[in-house]
């Protein structure tokens, strides 16, 4: 799957197809640009590169899209209980942005419904996704207690703890 942006078809359960469920390629900006209006269709932007997006802020008026990303939660990448191969499987989608507008409330039954799943999916180990910030072999968030410095070197780094 390339990365830029693909026409959503309300009938299909995948965006990244064409009007009859066939995988596509993304379109270029300068092709959305000329067409979503006529289109009437959602977008589906995959992934932030600058020659397959439009700049932030520089989206054509009335331009409706969704942003896939996963890079902003490793945590629910890493290897754990929820996903013991380390698979991309949990993404994060915007809607016309790059993330939640200002003043956009929470809405608890999405954290309800992700704590439900990464309960069901790591067997009951893992009931809450803060406590998936340990990534450190840590069962819980911790504070850390240990004072740890870092002296750059010109080839290497020494660690002292």
């Amino acid at each position: 799957m390339g990365w830029g942006y693909y026409r959503i078809y309300p009938k299909h359960s995948e965006a990244r197809c064409d009007q009859n469920g066939i995988k596509t390629n993304p379109i270029r900006p300068d092709l959305v640009r000329k067409e979503y209006k006529g289109s009437g269709l959602d977008y589906l932007l995959v992934g932030c590169e600058p020659d397959t997006m439009f700049q932030p802020g520089e989206e054509p008026e009335g331009f409706r899209w969704w942003w896939w990303d996963n890079s902003m939660m490793p945590h629910l990448r890493y290897v754990n209980s929820t996903n013991p191969t380390g698979s991309k499987w949990w993404s994060r989608i915007t809607y016309c942005g790059w993330s939640m507008p200002q003043h956009t409330r929470v809405d608890v039954t999405q954290r309800t419904r992700i704590n439900r799943r990464l309960e069901l999916l790591s067997r009951g180990d893992i009931t809450e996704i803060a406590d998936m910030g340990w990534l450190c072999g840590h069962k819980k968030t911790q504070t850390q207690t240990r004072i740890n410095l870092c002296i750059q070197r010109t080839q290497s780094s020494l660690f002292l703890s």
